[in-house]
């Protein structure tokens, strides 16, 4: 992320693991929300806890097993109708506190492994955008790379309602 690492972690609450990383469908819109939470690291600690989000519309994923649909597919982020987003949750002198949902670029799905009793799906692949923002400044996420099992009633959601 502008050259720094960025790792993907799982975050805890005091209760319960937040279920990170996430995956919503929404069959009614035709639309598929994967969230991802992680940390930017400098110097080997911890310099800013921030979200990479993907938004994708037009994938005609309407149950469980339409997500085998993603694998070897390529989707372009166009910035409006399919888009990469990064959020900090406060200001920071390198990565300015704000939501960005426009980036450009792509998302790759290498692989997709559903489990025998379609209760689980492994997702594996890589992504890459730019998001332009003249107010927050540009942020650049390249070489990214994916590979989470998502498991029904745990961080997987096929929903109807939006």
């Amino acid at each position: 992320m502008n050259k720094d690492v960025w790792k993907s972690v799982e975050k805890y609450s005091f209760l319960s693991v937040s279920n990170e990383p996430y995956l919503t469908v929404f069959t009614k819109h035709d639309s598929l929300i994967l969230n991802f939470s992680g940390d930017i690291l400098k110097e080997k600690n911890v310099f800013l806890s921030t979200k990479i989000n993907f938004y994708l519309k037009g994938l005609n994923i309407h149950n469980f097993s339409d997500l085998s649909t993603l694998k070897n597919k390529t989707i372009q982020l166009d910035g409006v109708n399919c888009y990469g987003a990064f959020v900090t949750d406060y200001y920071s002198t390198n990565y300015p506190g704000c939501s960005g949902t426009a980036g450009i670029g792509q998302i790759y799905f290498r692989n997709v492994a559903i489990d025998d009793l379609n209760q689980s799906v492994t997702l594996s692949g890589t992504f890459g955008f730019t998001l332009p923002n003249s107010y927050c400044g540009s942020v650049e996420v390249s070489y990214g790379r994916f590979d989470y099992i998502f498991t029904n009633n745990s961080n997987l959601d096929i929903t109807s309602v939006p």
